[in-house]
């Protein structure tokens, strides 16, 4: 038989001991994980701003870097075109006061210290204005570096090779 007295004492018992784990067990453990918990969130929302920033400070650096190599190539272009001014500038000053340096079928002119990447530009608009054959040369350090066009049935590599023996070397 079951004694209703001892089934209440023992529901009775089950129930303070539910409250009494609740009250000092249960609430305790789940004040430590929310607290845990809020940590782990508070870690994660500051990792994930940090990478925000990040990100844009490597966004603007890409940004900077993008403009600094813009700023670059208009520095590069300008110096390219005061140059290309400058030996023109020379060359048509050349033939300013020495006339016969066009009317000869070849137009050839040498100056110094002209540099070779921006040579050939200027052969090509000393040909376009003259319509004539240009070789255009710099001398720099006792070496001599040309560019030349051709017009017409004229060929430069068959001039360049008919004086090969007195150039070091030629090409192009």
């Amino acid at each position: 038989k079951i004694d209703p007295f001892n089934l209440i004492c023992t529901i009775a018992n089950l129930l303070i001991l539910f409250a009494a784990l609740r009250i000092f067990l249960f609430k305790p453990v789940q004040k430590i994980i929310a607290q845990r918990q809020a940590l782990a969130d508070a870690a994660l929302n500051d990792a994930a701003a940090k990478q925000k920033e990040a990100e844009r400070l490597k966004e603007q650096y890409n940004t900077s870097l993008a403009n600094a190599e813009e700023e670059k190539k208009q520095i590069l272009n300008t110096a390219r075109k005061d140059e290309e001014s400058r030996i023109t500038s020379e060359i048509y000053g050349m033939i300013e006061k020495n006339p016969m340096l066009i009317r000869n079928r070849v137009i050839f002119v040498c100056g110094k210290g002209w540099h070779h990447g921006v040579i050939g530009i200027v052969s090509a608009k000393i040909l376009e204005r003259y319509g004539k054959p240009c070789f255009i040369a710099s001398e720099e350090n006792g070496e001599i570096r040309g560019s030349a066009r051709s017009f017409g049935e004229f060929s430069v590599f068959g001039c360049l090779s008919y004086a090969s023996e007195s150039l070091g070397k030629f090409g192009g």
